[in-house]
């Protein structure tokens, strides 16, 4: 099935004839594979979940529900192949393998977003993100923050993350929101009207927003996909060796951010455990999704 077919779906089998192998997806020999085969950022976040041996694997049922809008979230999933049609209440979408169903919702604490039915018998990754490895709880407040701005993004809420609040509001000033040595960060400034970073670009650090508002265009596009305020954060591809910008940043009046580069944010989620790791990079595909699927009903 071609992916015009679908409104998200990363192709598998395309990667797979690209001479693809699975390697520890964490390993220098697969970041070695990845740069070499020019994989797109959400091929790359697709390969880890793919090829981690950390994760459960489900199948689902032609006409199986796998989630319900309104329901509880207990466990999320990747999708690793299969169709499904997912409903919102009010948009019909067809998702294929790369579509995250469920994770952001359940880390925040809310209910599923789709009623997700598979059209076809559908192999999942589970991610248990209630289990010890995957929690969230005890990590870096910082990490917390990025975290926190990921699933605000991805669900377009603001409504309060119970579950990754500072366990001490206190600490929240624009010198320590991240809570790390600031000797990993470089001061920015930007006039109005300014670029952060363009589409396309190698995406080499991530920007925390300490003052003003910034909009995000995806490629091509005249219009704010969104515009973000003071204590929101951009940038998170930079999670990626070599990953690329998908969408371009440009100041709204004066902005200053704090920076951080790709290889601090990767030391910093290496120093928990690989399944937080995982649940960063599931989070920074569903975000990847849900975009694809808002810009697709504008």
């Amino acid at each position: 099935m071609n992916n015009s077919d679908y409104h998200f779906q990363i192709d598998l089998e395309r990667l797979i004839k690209k001479g693809m192998k699975i390697y520890d997806p964490h390993s220098f020999q697969a970041l070695k594979e990845e740069d070499r085969f020019f994989l797109s950022g959400n091929d790359r976040l697709f390969y880890a979940l793919y090829a981690t041996r950390n994760l459960k694997h489900t199948i689902f049922s032609s006409n199986e529900i796998i989630s319900k809008i309104g329901f509880q979230v207990n466990t999320a999933h990747v999708i690793i192949s299969g169709k499904m049609n997912a409903f919102d209440g009010k948009n019909n979408f067809k998702l294929g393998a790369g579509s995250v169903i469920g994770l952001c919702e359940g880390i925040a604490g809310f209910n599923h977003y789709f009623t997700v039915t598979a059209e076809e018998p559908v192999h999942t990754h589970e991610i248990p993100f209630q289990n010890e490895e995957y929690s969230l709880f005890e990590i870096n407040q910082g990490i917390k923050g990025i975290f926190r701005s990921i699933i605000s993004r991805t669900l377009s809420t603001n409504k309060v993350i119970e579950k990754l609040k500072d366990s001490d509001p206190k600490n929240i000033d624009e010198q320590n929101i991240l809570n790390f040595d600031s000797k990993l960060f470089k001061e920015n400034y930007y006039k109005n009207n300014e670029k952060l970073f363009s589409f396309g670009e190698i995406a080499d650090n991530l920007h925390y927003i300490t003052s003003g508002k910034v909009a995000l265009f995806m490629e091509n596009e005249s219009k704010p996909f969104v515009e973000l305020n003071e204590g929101e954060i951009i940038g998170e591809m930079c999670f990626l060796e070599f990953g690329r910008r998908t969408m371009t940043s440009i100041s709204i009046g004066e902005v200053n951010t704090l920076s951080l580069s790709g290889t601090n944010l990767k030391k910093l989620l290496i120093n928990h455990s690989l399944g937080i790791e995982i649940i960063f990079e599931a989070m920074l595909l569903q975000m990847h999704m849900m975009n694809t699927l808002r810009a697709s009903v504008k």
